[in-house]
């Protein structure tokens, strides 16, 4: 099967450890988009957030679709329109909170359209998700009274699994830890994998026909359902015992550039 699509993973895929992308693998979106290959950006992070660095990378005409929060957002970059779907209700966000605040957990949201987060509190957790998305941010008290297409909860590593053992009660949400100290929660509707499809869907093609990067469990179900899923060397050994082939390098070292040179001859 031909591959028309690749969707790329950004944190710990595309990404180093510095949040900078490597120039091969830089080099290597803009070739393929000059082969005539479709790029998107399939990632936790907010729209806008993923605009303004693409601007910084120079990558702008190079990238086709973003899709952001982890499937609740969907960004054609031709068309600049944003499509946002199956966002958390300020009821299910209340009721989420208050059940996991027993666990000393912190939260944070973001509200795209004032480009603004808001936590429980600012501890080192949440330090370090405001500086790897530079926004602004406000200690949120509840209740929240407004709709977002994500959550995330921060607690400590040794209590994870406990908290979301204890979120399963709540079947109509899709909990997923991407960090020790991190579980990103959206509706049960948005995926990646699910947000991919809608784009295939729409451009006539099928989930065969896309190769997809990542690196966290947030990326497992793009990479078991696509054409070929590429799990990253650094990745979560769920992952790459998942996918179809892992990378030589991992993201330090351009595991993502590295691999689409050897694929496709660049």
């Amino acid at each position: 099967m031909k591959i028309r699509w690749i969707f790329i993973d950004l944190d710990g895929t595309l990404l180093d450890q510095h949040k900078q992308p490597g120039s091969k693998g830089l080099s290597a979106i803009k070739a393929l988009k000059q082969k005539g290959l479709h790029i998107g950006l399939a990632t936790g992070r907010s729209v806008d957030i993923v605009l303004k660095l693409l601007k910084s990378w120079q990558l702008v005409n190079q990238i086709d679709v973003i899709i952001g929060m982890n499937g609740a957002q969907i960004y054609s970059l031709k068309e600049a329109a944003c499509f946002r779907q199956h966002l958390l209700s300020a009821e299910q966000l209340n009721a989420i909170i208050t059940f996991c605040l027993p666990y000393n957990i912190n939260y944070y949201l973001y509200d795209m359209m004032k480009q603004k987060a808001y936590l429980h509190r600012l501890d080192d957790y949440g330090k370090y998700i405001i500086s790897i998305n530079q926004s602004a941010y406000d200690i949120q008290v509840q209740p929240i009274i407004n709709n977002y297409e994500k959550l995330l909860v921060l607690c400590e590593p040794s209590t994870s699994k406990a908290v979301i053992d204890s979120l399963q009660s709540f079947t109509d949400l899709r909990v997923m830890r991407t960090l020790s100290f991190c579980l990103e929660i959206v509706s049960i509707e948005n995926s990646k994998c699910n947000a991919v499809r809608q784009i295939c869907e729409h451009e006539g093609c099928s989930l065969r026909e896309v190769m997809a990067f990542g690196d966290e469990m947030n990326d497992l179900d793009l990479l078991l359902e696509c054409g070929i899923g590429v799990a990253m060397l650094n990745g979560n050994e769920q992952i790459k015992a998942s996918a179809d082939c892992c990378t030589e390098y991992d993201n330090n070292h351009d595991g993502v550039g590295e691999f689409l040179y050897q694929y496709f001859f660049i």
